[in-house]
């Protein structure tokens, strides 16, 4: 056996780390720039069928990279991978908020019904909702 033979599967594993290292990364940036839009847009805005099928994926994505965390580090946890997963039970809770929000069918009335349950006195113009 030559040393390419023998440096191969140690450079394939490498190589297997990065991408699932650079996976994550990128998709925890691509969460919180999600994150930014969805939380600070006006609801009427929003798709939640498209937000729905991003977190989907993202969801795929978290699965994907639980069954080969061990790649990631030799504890087999990943504290990126953990923080990835809080914020996308996050967005899974608040997810139906956004939704009920995001009513198209919604009008004034039902906004002012909406504030006046809430225990603040914040009553928003049509540019907030």
């Amino acid at each position: 056996m030559n040393l390419h033979q023998a440096a191969l599967p140690s450079f394939i594993l490498l190589e297997q780390k990065f991408t699932d290292r650079m996976n994550l990364w990128l998709n925890v940036e691509s969460l919180n720039a999600n994150q930014k839009i969805w939380l600070n847009s006006k609801f009427l805005n929003l798709d939640i069928e498209a937000i729905e099928q991003q977190m989907k994926v993202y969801d795929t994505i978290t699965t994907t990279l639980r069954i080969r965390v061990k790649n990631l580090n030799s504890q087999g946890n990943d504290q990126l991978l953990e923080i990835f997963t809080n914020e996308l039970k996050f967005m899974h809770h608040i997810k139906p908020i956004i939704g009920a929000l995001g009513n198209k069918d919604l009008r004034q009335r039902h906004w002012q019904q909406i504030f006046e349950m809430t225990p603040t006195n914040f009553n928003p113009g049509m540019d907030v909702i």
